[in-house]
């Protein structure tokens, strides 16, 4: 039987390894872990690819969304505190701003982008006055419906945030994801398209905010160690310059690695014998995934059990799907936090899944899979 392809895998090439190595015998010489030039240069980094003046590190995603959380929710204390989630997001998200002192209220996404359009978060705003929409770009696909969304939470004074976690290196118009929000989270967790083990980013082009989450994840201390002041409630949630060092490594080949992604789905498609745009989705004219993920609509019939066993029987692991659940359904969430009517959140969590995708497969691998998709969208 021929070698298993894995749905998702990690590759760090010998080249990159070695620079990390090289970053890392330079931060261990000079003996400074927590904080200095790496971090500094890959929050630059950030920056530049979004087009934000401000970014900080973190220890993670899920730390950097409480922390905005609870920012707003202390800036904005005569409002509603509510916050529209989507309904396919992942269950850290509502957790994270929920411990926040903010009330999570879990709304349906458009079926094609699998994501917040305008006319959703609309009709969301006329039943909840939140004072906060989270728009989570799934899968790596950001949409011209960013824009649409960010228009309604500018004309309502609603505070947007992007999750870009899934999103690092996907454009729209040219423009890295991050630069439509109020704010801008991302994952720099083991899987991520950019990742330094664990870790997380904040973009914003609010100084208020960024020097509050500088407090928050440092103590709340004003400075660095124990020459600051303790202005606020804080928490210990540091990158380190070892993570950040592998971060600077993976930026600098991010887009050569979506590149190289993009080839294999050419050589999938070439293969199958037919264009996938007529089974993808998230798909926009204006916008560049990172393909991260490629979620695909099942062919009538078939359920995604029944396709990883066909997959399966090539020792093809299909990647995983985003997501095979409707969040507000999770067991955590059982009635605490409030919902709309999800049809389209639960239609695409029965009716999609996501082609093997990574960096360590082969033009063969690609080949292989591509087979596969002509037997299995027949």
């Amino acid at each position: 039987m021929s070698d298993k392809i894995p749905g998702m895998a990690v590759h760090v090439s010998v080249e990159q390894r070695s620079q990390i190595l090289g970053r890392i015998d330079r931060i261990l010489e000079k003996g400074w872990l927590m904080w200095g030039d790496e971090q500094d240069e890959l929050k630059r980094k950030f920056c530049e690819r979004a087009a934000v003046d401000y970014a900080e590190t973190f220890n993670s995603a899920t730390s950097a969304i409480e922390i905005v959380g609870t920012w707003l929710a202390a800036a904005a204390p005569d409002r509603p505190p509510y916050a529209l989630v989507q309904a396919n997001s992942f269950p850290s998200v509502a957790m994270a701003l929920s411990r926040a002192g903010l009330k999570p209220v879990f709304v349906d996404v458009d079926r094609e982008t699998m994501q917040f359009s305008g006319d959703v978060v609309e009709e969301a705003l006329d039943v909840y006055d939140a004072v906060m929409v989270v728009i989570q770009h799934n899968g790596g696909y950001v949409t011209s419906g960013v824009e649409d969304v960010r228009t309604v939470c500018t004309n309502r004074g609603v505070f947007l945030l992007e999750d870009c976690s899934h999103a690092a290196g996907s454009k729209l118009n040219g423009v890295g994801v991050g630069h439509w929000g109020d704010a801008a989270v991302f994952s720099m967790a083991a899987t991520k398209p950019l990742q330094t083990g664990q870790g997380g980013m904040l973009l914003t082009d609010d100084a208020g905010l960024v020097e509050f989450a500088f407090r928050a994840k440092n103590y709340g201390r004003t400075e660095m160690f124990q020459k600051g002041r303790y202005v606020q409630d804080g928490w210990n949630a540091h990158l380190t310059e070892i993570q950040a060092a592998v971060g600077n490594v993976l930026h600098e080949s991010l887009d050569d690695a979506i590149d190289y992604r993009q080839r294999l789905l050419s050589i999938m498609e070439d293969t199958a014998g037919f264009g996938f745009d007529e089974i993808r989705l998230g798909l926009d004219p204006a916008a560049e995934p990172n393909l991260y993920k490629v979620p695909v609509v099942l062919p009538s019939g078939v359920s995604a059990d029944e396709a990883r066993q066909v997959f399966a029987e090539d020792n093809i692991e299909l990647g995983s799907s985003i997501y095979n659940f409707v969040t507000p359904d999770l067991e955590v969430f059982s009635g605490r936090f409030d919902r709309l009517d999800t049809p389209n959140a639960a239609w695409l969590a029965e009716h999609h899944v996501c082609l093997p995708m990574h960096n360590r497969m082969s033009d063969d691998d690609a080949v292989r899979v591509g087979k596969k998709i002509a037997e299995v969208w027949a």
